[in-house]
């Protein structure tokens, strides 16, 4: 007799093999091959998900068995993939709206909508690292550690105000400011280039009353202004490739330099996503034309002369080397972790990470401060031991990698929301809390929306909002940024294509992060939205 599971799975059976044979009906191969090879990543990756899950690791049998299962269903999914796309090409009515009217509304709307929230979390909420840079605002003692322009910003706002409370409110108020003005931006250049009318409206609602998008606004993270930074960037990116005439006026030169080199300066990610955006500007040359090389040119080489110069002056420590090796240490934790003293190369790993012990598969931060990596021969010892190891256990470090990174690929994954989570102290998917220790007082206005918001995020109670807590998970905008990939490869739109490459960019450093978290991925969950916006329009709309 067959359990409810087999039941369940050959009813799956049914519209699967329907989706697999309309995929290979398919005439335009073009779009069929992209979004064929888009849909068997995504089966490949959730057969990964279940293994972990049902298994604890791969094998080589597991891999096996889960790269069989991508070219299985790769068709089927890719067919879901296709049917997205094509119902965002069929919207009919684009935006007739003028851009300034256009602006102006989701300006006040944004404003409006993130106005409790704000009165509830009223002056600011001081989560992640503002415990650690508001230690070096009092003391003067600065490390690269954090981004100094970001530390220094939120110094400067602190010293305007009549005590520390009321300075830090100076800071989240231009925060908010800055984020609603760089969506209003966006959302008035989709209304520019007649953007469907339900895609604008719809965007304008997830920005405008998802809350997380206004408790991240109220969040003193440099994540936040980062993310600001980055969706202004995108936009100009399209807006640079599709109107080349604009970068001729040395003042919109000058502007986008400036916008680059500020958002680089928020996150040293950013940094790295340039210089593989400018790589690729190389090889594609003619086509994105010297103009647009010499605007992300000049806004890295600001970037990295105002970082250079804000060390200096400040005489920051430079911030340890651990923070780029986050990835290693789990893998060799992870040897630890799986055999013990078992394994005589176990002594190797106890010698250069000392909390190996403390190994948790999907955050790097438990053995990574006490790794033994400085000076230069210890390092160098770490990496030949690092190296050699890599041919002794492939599977334990692609696992490694697997768990720290599943917060990005995993939508069943739920360590992004968990991570950070101890006795006594619950952060849950986004940090609420308010620590007296900061020398900022809690003034909330609307304590009653703070408790909410506590239990939603801080104890995920959000969960219980069926679907819609997929809006809030990471991975979603790894694949909403895949799939507009393989749209603008598909569409051959290079200007949406370029923007969703710095994206790329940018996420592919945080592949190489201590953990997968909301506020790593929050530039995507700006950007990703409007790219579709840029996408969804008719061609030929623009014009019209």
């Amino acid at each position: 007799m067959l359990n409810p599971r087999s039941i369940w799975l050959l009813a799956a059976l049914v519209p699967l093999g329907w989706m697999t044979r309309c995929f290979w009906k398919q005439t335009d191969k073009r779009p069929a091959r992209l979004f064929g090879a888009l849909g068997a990543l995504f089966a490949f990756s959730a057969a990964l998900a279940a293994r972990l899950h049902l298994h604890g690791r791969t094998g080589w049998d597991g891999l096996a068995l889960c790269l069989l299962a991508g070219l299985l269903l790769g068709s089927a999914m890719g067919q879901g993939f296709l049917w997205l796309k094509k119902g965002l090409e069929k919207l009919p009515k684009p935006m007739a709206m003028k851009p300034a009217r256009a602006f102006f509304i989701a300006l006040a709307a944004l404003l409006l909508c993130w106005l409790p929230v704000y009165l509830a979390c009223f002056p600011g909420i001081t989560g992640y690292d503002m415990g650690l840079q508001s230690v070096m605002i009092r003391t003067g003692e600065y490390t690269t550690h954090h981004p100094l322009a970001h530390t220094l910003l939120v110094g400067l706002c602190m010293g305007l105000g009549a005590d520390e409370t009321l300075g830090y409110a100076v800071y989240t108020t231009l925060q908010v400011g800055a984020l609603a003005l760089s969506i209003a931006y966006a959302m008035a250049y989709l209304c520019r280039i007649r953007t469907p009318k339900a895609v604008w409206m719809a965007l304008l609602a997830l920005f405008a009353l998802s809350p997380h998008h206004a408790v991240m606004a109220v969040s003193g993270t440099k994540d936040i202004l980062f993310a600001a930074g980055m969706l202004g960037v995108c936009v100009e990116t399209v807006r640079m490739l599709t109107e080349p005439e604009r970068l001729k006026s040395w003042k919109i030169f000058l502007l986008d330099a400036l916008l680059i080199a500020l958002t680089g300066l928020m996150r040293k990610n950013m940094i790295y996503a340039l210089v593989l955006v400018l790589l690729l500007c190389l090889f594609f040359a003619k086509k994105l034309g010297r103009r647009f090389f010499a605007v992300m040119l000049a806004g890295a080489v600001l970037c990295m002369a105002v970082d250079t110069t804000l060390a200096k002056v400040t005489h920051a420590q430079k911030g340890s080397v651990r923070e780029m090796l986050s990835i290693p240490f789990q893998q060799l934790s992870r040897i630890y972790d799986q055999y013990g003293m078992d394994e005589p190369v176990s002594y190797e790993v106890l010698e250069v990470l000392p909390n190996a012990a403390d190994y948790q598969p999907d955050r790097a931060d438990f053995v990574k401060w006490s790794a033994k990596v400085q000076p230069m021969d210890r390092m160098v010892r770490f990496a030949k031991l690092w190296v050699r190891e890599l041919f002794h256990f492939p599977i334990e470090y692609i696992d490694a990698f697997l768990y720290t990174t599943k917060g990005y690929w995993d939508v069943s994954d739920m360590s992004f929301a968990t991570t950070y989570d101890m006795p006594g102290y619950p952060t849950g998917c986004m940090v609420l809390d308010q620590p007296e220790s900061y020398g900022i007082r809690l003034m909330s206005v609307l304590p009653g929306l703070r408790d909410t918001l506590i239990r939603w995020f801080n104890l995920n109670e959000y969960r219980q909002f069926g679907p819609l807590w997929l809006l809030l998970h990471p991975a979603l905008y790894t694949w909403w940024m895949l799939f507009l990939i393989a749209w603008a490869w598909q569409k051959k739109s290079g200007a949406a294509l370029t923007a969703l490459g710095l994206c790329a960019a940018y996420f592919l450093t945080l592949l190489l992060g201590p953990c997968a978290l909301i506020r790593y991925q929050y530039s995507l969950m700006l950007c990703a939205p409007v790219l579709t916006g840029v996408l969804c329009v008719h061609k030929g709309a623009e014009n019209a």
